[in-house]
């Protein structure tokens, strides 16, 4: 393209590392040709105040990004101009008409102006317009961005593609405004995704194996375990579902076949998550009979020893802490990403002399069958106590405390 041409000329990008090569490029290309003069380093500084390295001639076309008044002259953001002269650290550069001297160790805000981000140009035209759409780029390819790019164009518009035959796909996605909401969906899901890992992976190194823990409590903690991993498993694939189901209506004019996809998907999310929440009901029903079943006896036990009263609150209150995901069952379900791992820490809570509160405390254990009725989690256990929930075997579920490991 001709000088005189390239000065109402532009090549739009989406990504400023884009950006940033094609300029590049652009110089290395006129050096090369010899329509740029010999090149100096400078130390730019870009609209976030990072710094960078620059190489910039004589004749090369240039963006200022920061307003500054230079002898009278202000520059503008967006403001253009060409280096006529480089000494040392100052360049002379020609814009709205004028020549003016930039001292670039005080003034470095400025950078090449062959190539610019689709939200420098937006407001602005061109006679050529060479629009660059790469269609991997999925997370800023949208029906806004390439309108954009395209209605730069006065009277030329040049595409360049990595491939021809996906860019209506990459470019048949609306978006309404584009911001950092448009990537937290994504950031979201993959952290729940890491969240999760994490906790199953800390519920897995539980060993209650050398636990003084009662092993009534071992076993309902143990279970509580199970249907939460389930639970978490689940919200993990009812995420991915309604991800799908969103993913099939983005687009201008999604096809009918799009949309009873998505709606499919959108029922099987709904499926899902009915089933995630039954497992997080019984792992909550677990989790509550083992705090009431320790807390209880610790009590009681601890009262013996102390002969004080002993409030069960403040047991209840390590015991959650230190057990139940999340620090408290209340808050099961509510996916903190970095407080969730279950403690790997097992029996601190124990009182320390258990044979001497067994010797003082312990009621004599009834045989199976011939508990006594009484409400509360000390019950047998039955299909009343959760529907759902079978009874257990051994006698587990019986009232009391009937020997520690």
């Amino acid at each position: 393209m001709p000088a005189h041409e390239r000065d109402d000329a532009v090549i739009v990008t989406s990504i400023n590392q884009d950006r940033t090569a094609i300029n590049d490029l652009v110089h290395e290309r006129l050096k090369e040709k010899g329509e740029v003069g010999k090149g100096s380093d400078f130390l730019v500084r870009d609209i976030k105040n990072k710094k960078h390295v620059r190489e910039f001639s004589p004749g090369d076309k240039v963006i200022f990004l920061q307003v500054k008044e230079f002898d009278g002259h202000v520059v503008k953001k967006n403001h253009t101009g060409e280096i006529k002269k480089i000494e040392g650290s100052r360049l002379t550069i020609t814009t709205q008409g004028k020549d003016i001297v930039i001292p670039a160790d005080k003034y470095n805000y400025f950078d090449h102006a062959y190539c610019r981000t689709t939200y420098r140009v937006q407001g602005a035209d061109f006679r050529t317009v060479f629009a660059n759409i790469d269609t991997r780029q999925s997370m800023v390819n949208s029906m806004n961005d390439y309108l954009v790019k395209i209605s730069r164009a006065i009277r030329n518009l040049v595409l360049f593609t990595d491939d021809r035959y996906k860019l209506h796909e990459a470019v048949n996605k609306e978006q309404f405004k584009v911001s950092i909401n448009d990537f937290k969906a994504e950031f979201f899901r993959k952290s729940e995704q890491q969240a999760i890992s994490r906790l199953i992976q800390g519920m897995a190194r539980r060993d209650f194996a050398e636990s003084r823990l009662p092993k009534k409590v071992v076993a309902d903690l143990q279970r509580g375990d199970g249907h939460y991993v389930k639970y978490l498993q689940f919200k993990q694939e009812a995420s991915e579902a309604i991800s799908q189901a969103d993913a099939l209506l983005k687009g201008r004019f999604p096809s009918e076949k799009a949309k009873q996809e998505s709606e499919s998907k959108t029922l099987n999310h709904l499926d899902i998550e009915k089933k995630a929440e039954e497992h997080r009901n019984k792992s909550e029903f677990f989790y509550k009979r083992a705090l009431s079943n320790y807390t209880e006896a610790t009590t009681r036990m601890s009262e013996i020893v102390t002969d004080n009263k002993i409030h069960r609150h403040v047991f209840e209150q390590q015991f959650e802490k230190d057990y139940i995901p999340g620090g408290s069952i209340h808050k099961l379900g509510e996916l903190d990403h970095e407080k969730q791992a279950p403690s790997a820490e097992l029996g601190n809570l124990a009182p320390d002399n258990f044979e001497y509160l067994l010797e003082h405390a312990e009621p004599a254990s009834h045989e199976i069958g011939q508990e006594p009725d009484g409400p509360g989690f000390d019950g047998p256990g039955d299909e009343g106590d959760f529907p759902g929930v079978e009874p257990e075997d051994g006698g587990i579920d019986g009232p009391g405390f009937s020997r520690f490991d």
